[in-house]
């Protein structure tokens, strides 16, 4: 019986030892993780073994205690057997269900890539008031989307704006204005403005290059089932970039656009 609690125990510790070598250049390694309980039982079957060795040398040497043991061993670890047998059967059926649910998200988030609506088109034209905006869909899966534009100088935030939008399987060209005085709120709404020169006032800028971002990722997709796309925004969401270079001067309570253009 000891020996085959050592070869049990011996089997288990090395089918996780192969199954952690396996996973080493995977994509999944989340086996690692449920085959555990599988390392835990090893190591404890190879310590019983050990110790049943130990009891059945002091039974071989006459101590009556170890017979005592080693009768009892004999009715119970029968039944241990049975039940170390059936819970790791159920462990590898657990894990077996789980690799096979986590292989079903990988291709619905692939197709759910390949399917996703994208920026296909982005324009920004300049006006003597303000922007035009126009991002154009590619079409492909309908759903909930939401669309964020930002205008960006440097690391720091100039504008942003963002707005759920419904999307059928066409494309669709999503629009918005936005006025020299909006664009340029954030100058004098009393927020910090570290790092936006374009706010200093009664200075100018030449030739500041303001960075014009546009992404677009789905918030609610039909026949995504059970995949949480927020969990995934990064490898969902589509974006699309236009520079601006602009020449300004800032007045108390507003900001004069002297020059801009769109690259």
């Amino acid at each position: 019986m000891a020996a085959l609690l050592m070869v049990v125990g011996v089997a288990a510790i090395g089918a996780y030892v192969a199954e952690f070598m396996g996973s080493a250049e995977a994509a999944d390694r989340s086996g690692r993780f449920w085959y555990l309980p599988i390392l835990q039982i090893g190591a404890l079957c190879v310590i019983a073994a050990g110790l049943l060795f130990r009891v059945a040398l002091g039974a071989y040497r006459g101590h009556p205690a170890s017979q005592l043991l080693c009768r009892i061993a004999v009715v119970v670890l029968p039944v241990l057997a049975l039940l170390l047998t059936g819970a790791l059967w159920l462990d590898e059926e657990q894990a077996r269900e789980r690799r096979a649910a986590s292989q079903q998200r990988q291709v619905l988030l692939e197709t759910l890539i390949a399917d996703r609506q994208r920026i296909e088109r982005f324009a920004v034209s300049a006006q003597d008031d303000g922007l035009r905006w126009r991002a154009t869909t590619s079409g492909g899966r309908p759903g909930t989307y939401r669309l964020r534009l930002r205008v960006a100088d440097g690391p720091a935030t100039l504008y942003r704006h963002e707005v759920q939008v419904e999307l059928g399987e066409g494309g669709r060209a999503l629009r918005r204005e936005l006025p020299y005085t909006t664009l340029f709120a954030r100058c004098f709404d009393g927020r910090d403005v570290g790092g936006l020169y374009v706010c200093v006032p009664h200075a100018g800028t030449s030739n500041t290059r303001l960075r014009l971002l546009a992404s677009l990722h789905p918030e609610g997709l039909d026949n995504q089932a059970d995949l949480d796309l927020a969990g995934h925004r990064e490898a969902l969401t589509s974006r699309a970039e236009r520079e601006a270079v602009i020449d300004t001067y800032t007045e108390p309570g507003r900001v004069e656009v002297q020059r801009i253009t769109i690259l």
